[in-house]
């Protein structure tokens, strides 16, 4: 099986309706681990990822043990490195918590590439959700933070009050008929990203706070260090 279908395929299995099977990720990195790095118990791993997780983002079923999505990402950062290190890797300088995840390690990275796939949906549908019921997102604030130099709450008052402004016009037009499914702004956050070094110009599924990392569509999603990332706002926004 090629890398990328390996990678689809891990996702299809780990992840069902916002849950994460704690016991198919583990038992699939102590297999790949044992025959790409060094031996790491299952049960020793999942202890570590459940590591001051609150119970109501556990869930048994069948023996099997369920960590909800975003006690995932919660958890990643420091999961990630502690795995790393218990393989014998130095993370100390790595600018991603996996970057020790090398391409001598294709098994194990399919498993690591799928976890952050599985996080980067979950992050975007809720990103959607948000931005439907508040006018804005966490990338729109994160990204308008960046590019005026304010602070992250300044932004987002900044929004809140555009979006109230918004929403105070539009309920004093009258209703239309057969409202048009085109021309209305998406619900997905239209931010872009450069990236040092590289010419392409990417589209922006998530922000990572607590790892400054940056979540890119680059031929597949992908984190990026937030100190290598230019955001700018969607070819469509420049041009209305």
């Amino acid at each position: 099986m090629q890398p990328n279908d390996l990678r689809k395929d891990w996702v299809n299995r780990l992840a069902q309706d916002g849950w994460l099977d704690l016991h198919l990720l583990t038992e699939g990195l102590e297999e790949t681990l044992a025959k790409e790095a060094r031996q790491i118990g299952a049960k020793e791993m999942a202890s570590m990822l459940l590591s001051g997780v609150d119970e109501a983002y556990v869930r048994t079923e069948s023996e099997r043990v369920y960590i909800a999505i975003p006690a995932l990402f919660k958890r990643y950062g420091e999961w990630a490195l502690w795995l790393g290190a218990q393989c014998g890797f130095n993370t100390d300088g790595d600018d991603m918590v996996d970057d020790w995840v090398s391409e001598s390690m294709p098994e194990t990275r399919a498993i690591i590439w799928a976890l952050t796939d599985i996080v980067g949906d979950f992050m975007a549908e809720a990103a959607k959700k948000v931005r439907a019921e508040r006018g804005y997102s966490p990338v729109e604030v994160f990204a308008k933070s960046v590019s005026t130099g304010e602070s992250f709450d300044q932004s987002k008052a900044r929004l809140e009050h555009s979006a109230k402004g918004l929403t105070i016009v539009k309920s004093r037009k009258p209703a239309k008929t057969n409202k048009s499914k085109y021309g209305n702004m998406p619900v997905a956050p239209n931010y872009t990203a450069k990236v040092k070094g590289d010419s392409g110009t990417y589209k922006v599924w998530g922000i990572d706070w607590m790892n400054h990392r940056v979540l890119l569509d680059r031929a597949g999603l992908e984190w990026t260090p937030i100190k290598n990332v230019t955001f700018e706002p969607s070819l469509a926004d420049q041009e209305s």
